[in-house]
């Protein structure tokens, strides 16, 4: 991937707030790595998808405010999200 074009990286999620799962929509057709870190630095998941939408299994987390953090190359961009 080019990486001149990765500045333009835009994020969606729903539903927000979610209960069980959580869907995220990239207008990139990439690689990418997923994180879903807490306050204090601890990554509770990640992984690697490819393509521009994918389903996260919250059943396991509290409710919360929570980050997923989309790592596309060396770019790296967020989207708050609640879990109710």
């Amino acid at each position: 991937m080019d990486e001149s074009h990765i500045g333009a990286l835009t994020i969606s999620v729903y539903p927000n707030p979610a209960k069980t799962d959580l869907f995220y929509k990239l207008n990139l057709n990439a690689v990418h790595k997923y994180f879903l870190p807490v306050h204090n630095g601890t990554v509770l998941e990640e992984g690697e998808q490819r393509g521009t939408e994918a389903r996260l299994d919250l059943s396991p987390y509290p409710p919360g405010i929570y980050n997923l953090t989309i790592k596309i190359c060396k770019n790296t961009k967020s989207k708050s999200f609640l879990i109710e």
